[in-house]
């Protein structure tokens, strides 16, 4: 992989640490998971993830967010032969129109589109939206990938707030030198379940938001996540499609 370096303030390395004792003087030198998660935060963009308006193509669609004091828009749209189709998520629900008209939709097909439309935003963002409320980080210590150090997180969500996939494990690898986010994996139940890991490559910068596509690996049933980076090292996992976003476009609010 190439990647780009960003210097991360000392301030930033300072508050990466706790102490677990009442004597302010007994320094413990275990980070925490939230405490990983903000430092990589910090690295990739910070708080432009809250206030921000950016747009990006993927797969032939284009995709629009827009983050202002904890109000989001997202939408996803794309033309084929009935015309043009927006599906629209926000604080407020899902609607999705047609060549400008609502259409009803079923509450099973409602749920699925807009978890759609937020799946790929949320993919497109992170590690900027793991700080929510429903996030539950879980520090695992270090692990060595690819001659490389990371420390590895465990997020888990609460059901409520949670999303309709709120039972789905994720596992990050944040990199111990400048805490950039290289790898992922998560299990999924759905469609009788499944693993899959990521590798991060092409990172790039766009106004101060990081943005990085993946190398999508399938790993097997999602019992396994646990030691997915391990079948990942030994070569056992297989490639199964590249996670690309482009047209990228961003601005601050």
């Amino acid at each position: 992989m190439i990647f780009f370096k960003k210097t991360i303030k000392a301030a930033l390395v300072a508050a990466f640490f706790v102490s677990c004792s009442t004597d302010s003087r007994e320094f413990v030198s275990t980070p925490s998971g939230a405490a990983v998660v903000d430092s990589s935060i910090a690295f990739h963009g910070g708080l432009l993830y809250e206030n921000v308006d950016l747009s990006f193509g993927f797969r032939g669609k284009e995709y629009k967010a827009k983050r202002q004091e904890g109000n989001y828009t997202y939408s996803n749209t794309y033309r084929d032969g009935l015309g043009l189709h927006e599906r629209i998520l926000s604080n407020a629900g899902f609607i999705q129109k047609l060549n400008g008209e609502l259409i009803e939709l079923s509450k099973k097909d409602s749920t699925a589109r807009s978890a759609s439309v937020n799946s790929v935003v949320y993919f497109a963002l992170l590690p900027g939206l793991l700080n929510t409320p429903a996030a539950q980080k879980e520090y695992l210590g270090k692990e060595e990938i690819e001659d490389e150090s990371y420390h590895k997180v465990r997020v888990t969500f609460t059901k409520e707030g949670g999303g309709e996939d709120f039972d789905d494990v994720f596992l990050y690898w944040f990199s111990v030198e400048d805490y950039s986010m290289d790898y992922l994996a998560y299990s999924y139940l759905e469609d009788q379940g499944g693993t899959r890991f990521r590798k991060a490559f092409d990172r790039r910068s766009v106004n101060g938001l990081v943005f990085q596509d993946y190398y999508n690996l399938r790993g097997p049933s999602p019992d396994s996540l646990e030691f997915i980076s391990d079948l990942f090292k030994k070569g056992k996992l297989d490639t199964l499609s590249l996670i690309e976003v482009d047209r990228l476009s961003v601005s601050g609010l």
